[in-house]
């Protein structure tokens, strides 16, 4: 096991559970192993939004790139998140700001400070989900 990770939806209450594992064959999942997880994550469905359950495999072999295999267990493959009424997609594995509403704010200012007068031309370099961007996007040409 190299890690559990949970991600919410804040605004959406979507929930997912990833069970982190090593891909080295000796200590590889038995199916009935990857059952119980799929069984066990289910139990937390929440009232409202949905559940993602997923299994990450990270396999790493010396002197080779570091691999992962993503296996979707059960539920939607992504959760949502809203800021500022637009609807984000997140992926098990994408970047996303944790504290979403803080985020939010934050881009808001940001946005603020950039005083766009309507007839520019915004670049997010590095943008990860294109977070920022999506939100100038409202106030520049392109």
């Amino acid at each position: 096991l190299r890690g559990l990770i949970l991600r919410e939806g804040v605004t959406t209450k979507d929930r997912m559970v990833i069970l982190h594992v090593s891909g080295n064959p000796a200590d590889s999942l038995h199916q009935d192993q990857i059952k119980n997880f799929k069984e066990i994550a289910l139990k937390f469905t929440p009232e409202e939004g949905y559940l993602s359950v997923f299994l990450l495999i990270q396999q790493a072999i010396k002197g080779q790139p570091t691999t992962f295999f993503e296996m979707h267990l059960a539920g939607k493959e992504m959760i949502r998140e809203v800021m500022d009424g637009k609807v984000f997609l997140i992926s098990p594995r994408s970047f996303f700001q944790p504290n979403t509403l803080q985020a939010e704010q934050l881009y808001k200012r940001g946005i603020q400070l950039l005083e766009l007068k309507g007839d520019e031309t915004v670049y997010d370099l590095y943008c990860g989900t294109g977070t920022l961007s999506i939100f100038a996007a409202s106030y520049a040409k392109k």
